[in-house]
């Protein structure tokens, strides 16, 4: 992944959240930042199909900006990763600390993905 030009990042601790994980990348993908983001989700080996959804939104993402000529560069372009972690490790900061080691961006920020979460349009607009 090119990391050239991030200048923000945008960290999805991401644990048993099926329900909500679709509206919470949706929002992030139609986020009006002009630069380019990254996105890291970290998979804390949740038991449902959080990842599963996640990796196949993203996928249709990545298809969809292939297609994208310069007339289309309304937003910059989100380049996403997951970071797998081998075991649980719970609540607060252990759960996103790898991704904050290993982020490109200069800033960034945490999404939470969870039932009290209110996910519109421009909910992690940068």
């Amino acid at each position: 992944m090119e990391t050239k030009g991030v200048k923000v990042s945008i960290i999805i601790p991401v644990y048993n959240v099926a329900p909500y994980i679709g509206e919470c990348l949706q929002s992030v993908m139609q986020q009006s930042y002009k630069g380019d983001v990254e996105c890291i989700l970290v998979d804390d080996c949740g038991l449902d199909e959080s990842i599963v959804i996640a990796e196949q939104m993203i996928k249709e993402y990545n298809e969809n900006e292939g297609r994208r000529t310069k007339d289309d560069n309304v937003r910059g372009r989100i380049r996403f990763r997951i970071l797998h972690h081998e075991r649980n490790r719970g609540n607060g900061f252990e759960r996103f600390e790898d991704a904050w080691r290993n982020k490109f961006g200069d800033y960034f920020g945490k999404a939470s993905v969870d039932r009290e979460g209110e996910f519109g349009r421009d909910a992690t607009d940068v």
